[in-house]
């Protein structure tokens, strides 16, 4: 599984805010190849057409986080980069744990 993420979504976290953003919670699984500069992510991989963001809820291995950098317009995220970092805020690379991390997708 070479920079690649599973995702599992999970149950009953799917929800709709306002009349439109839809959102979802899944968790995911990395690979044990960190991909330079983030693991790729779309809106299709969560069954959405646009991104607003993605939060993270809880992750396997203390002192491990995540963000969400995307790379078109804030007003129609059509993708971006997701970033892996350690306690001390430097981004990880190369061979790393599996790690599982719960999120919260947002997008239409």
């Amino acid at each position: 599984m070479a920079d690649t993420l599973v995702l599992t979504p999970y149950p009953d976290g799917e929800d709709v805010w306002g009349s439109h953003a839809r959102t979802r919670v899944y968790d995911v699984t990395t690979s044990t190849t960190y991909p330079a500069g983030g693991y790729t992510v779309t809106p299709a991989m969560f069954g959405l057409t646009s991104l607003q963001g993605i939060e993270q809820l809880a992750v396997s291995t203390a002192g491990i986080w995540s963000s969400f950098q995307p790379t078109s317009s804030l007003l129609c995220i059509t993708g971006g980069k997701w970033h892996l970092y350690s306690a001390n805020g430097t981004e990880l690379t190369g061979q790393v744990t599996a790690y599982v991390f719960r999120i919260r997708v947002i997008g239409t």
